[in-house]
């Protein structure tokens, strides 16, 4: 079941479950540990307004944090046209 409707800070090293069955750890801390495999696909640390800096940035082109040609490619279609199927 989901907390109370309120922002709330998750503990550290936390085994979350999937609704597809599986689960995975999550550990917060692990984004400031300098000696920890850097994973893109595990998520970002900042706050909400920095996050919102970071999109507007890519929304309007990239500038001052990457180039206009990987924005470019960041928006662009890299795994064509694969299907997934439907859970329902």
């Amino acid at each position: 079941m989901d907390a109370e409707s309120v922002a709330q800070r998750m503990p550290d090293d936390i085994r979350l479950t999937m609704e597809e069955g599986g689960s995975f750890n999550f550990s917060p801390a692990r984004a400031f540990n300098l000696k920890a495999f850097q994973s893109g696909g595990a998520g970002m640390v900042g706050t909400a307004p920095n996050f919102l800096a970071f999109l507007e940035c890519i929304r309007s082109g990239g500038a001052p944090l990457i180039s206009p040609e990987l924005n470019r490619l960041a928006k662009s279609n890299c795994i064509g046209n694969l299907t997934r199927d439907d859970p329902s």
